[in-house]
């Protein structure tokens, strides 16, 4: 990781689990692969060995991640599970929710043990609750759902189970919901949600503990052969929560996030804040941007309303994120308008990747929008070498990603529900300017940007969100 202004790694994990007020839904309906956008792991604290990937005991289909449950688990002295995917909480809403669903062959299970799949809350392998489908081994073949609470390395029932049904190969899900009062844990095998049991902090209050201080947890997936043995995976189609996942997150509802230090200054831009209130406001959902006259393109350096952050540190493995929406109808057809990130170390040195009207598109009229770029360097800007085919104009939000290594940046499209690569190479090899930019942001910024190109939008540029993992707070 790369590090400004003298911070330590120390100091940057405490600046990680900063407050948030953001509650944006993440979701991974696992299809050939995990969501590149989601920061998913496999590292256990305190299991044998802390990367619980074993890649050859789970795979993906087109619509599930399907793993097979091994010997080995997190129970009492334990500690050597297998695969378990989890992300790292950074924030907890007052009003929170973790969902997914699981299925498995059950006549391919055990009998006579607790075989199970389902969610995994968990500070460590000695602390942790799990929800899950399991079978019901005092009533085989019977399953249901049920719980555990382990503190301190000490296992013991979670208190939280269901009457037993037949078992088919259906989709179960589990879904648990928290208030700052009441914790409820629901399940649905029938096409109807049913309440297995709440707690509070007067019934099963250590329960209701371990899941209202989330923060600095996970929340994973997880398998159990109880001892015993599944030869058919557990299957899991979805995982979906408004915890935030993503150390740095703003939803933008009603306001900025006041746990970022967001600022509209670009050095180099006249004036230097680029603040423009009367053309941006808030929804309970976004930031509504209406682009201007004015842009950092080449000698204008008059640019308004870039929302932006300094950037403090830089991971090996880094990402930003947005979702930006327009209507395009109220839009010039002639000119390169456009809105998305943009990456700076002032008004002349720049690389931005956007959703853009491609004025030069002469198959349609009006003419189709696409996904595009643009590099400044010293006052000369370009094409940024990446962008996307053209579609046709629509008021959906496209989501757009930046990832970067030590070796490669690489940028994405999801307009569909489906990751797209972005033609264009950044690494080492290709395009070496630009990579030069990427590969050292510590003291640069990040920021959201709107341009008429010239031309005019009379609807704002709607941002849904913002994340990164790139440190952003002190």
């Amino acid at each position: 990781m790369k590090v400004g202004h003298g911070l330590l790694w120390g100091a940057l994990l405490g600046a990680l689990l900063i407050p948030s007020r953001a509650t944006a839904q993440i979701e991974d309906d696992f299809a050939l692969g995990f969501d590149i956008s989601v920061p998913w792991s496999f590292l256990v604290a305190g299991n044998n060995p802390i990367d619980t990937t074993d890649p050859f005991s789970y795979a993906f289909s087109t619509n599930s991640i399907d793993i097979t449950a091994e010997p080995g688990s997190l129970y009492g002295s334990n500690n050597n599970a297998y695969n378990i995917p989890n992300l790292v909480i950074y924030a907890q809403p007052d009003n929170w929710y973790v969902e997914t669903a699981v299925s498995t062959d059950w006549s391919m299970a055990s009998l006579d043990t607790y075989v199970a799949g389902g969610l995994v809350f968990f500070a460590d392998a000695d602390n942790y609750f799990s929800f899950y489908n399991n079978r019901d081994a005092a009533n085989a073949p019977s399953i249901q759902v049920s719980s555990t609470l382990e503190i301190g390395g000490n296992p013991n029932y979670g208190g939280i189970s269901a009457p037993g049904w037949d078992p088919s190969q259906n989709f179960v899900k589990l879904r648990v919901e928290g208030t700052p009062t009441q914790i409820t844990f629901l399940y649905d095998y029938t096409g109807s949600w049913q309440v297995a049991s709440t707690v509070s902090s007067t019934d099963q209050p250590d329960v209701f503990a371990f899941l209202s201080s989330l923060v600095g947890k996970s929340i994973g997936l997880q398998t159990d052969t109880g001892g015993g043995f599944n030869n058919s995976p557990f299957s899991f189609n979805y995982f979906k929560t408004n915890l935030v996942v993503s150390p740095y997150e703003d939803d933008f509802a009603t306001a900025f996030n006041p746990a970022l230090p967001w600022t509209f200054d670009v050095p180099g831009d006249n004036p230097l804040s680029s603040e423009d209130p009367t053309h941006y406001m808030f929804s309970d959902h976004s930031l509504d941007i209406t682009a201007q006259g004015g842009s950092t393109y080449a000698a204008n350096n008059n640019a308004h309303n870039i929302p932006n952050l300094i950037i403090l540190a830089q991971p090996d493995n880094w990402y930003v994120e947005t979702a930006v929406s327009t209507d395009w109808s109220m839009a010039s057809t002639n000119t390169y308008i456009h809105a998305g990130l943009v990456f700076f170390a002032d008004a002349d040195n720049y690389f931005s990747f956007y959703n853009n009207r491609n004025a030069g598109d002469t198959a349609h009229t009006p003419p189709w929008v696409q996904a595009s770029s643009t590099f400044e360097l010293a006052g000369s800007p370009r094409y940024g070498g990446i962008s996307t085919a053209n579609w046709e104009p629509a008021t959906d939000p496209v989501r757009l990603l930046v990832k970067g290594t030590p070796t490669d940046v690489t940028f994405y499209v999801n307009r569909t529900g489906t990751w797209v690569k972005a033609f264009g190479q950044v690494s080492t090899t290709s395009q070496t300017d630009v990579f030069g930019l990427f590969s050292n942001l510590v003291g640069s910024r990040v920021g959201l940007e709107t341009d008429t190109g010239g031309g005019f939008n009379a609807s704002p540029f709607s941002f849904h969100y913002f994340r990164t993992n790139l440190v952003v707070a002190p």
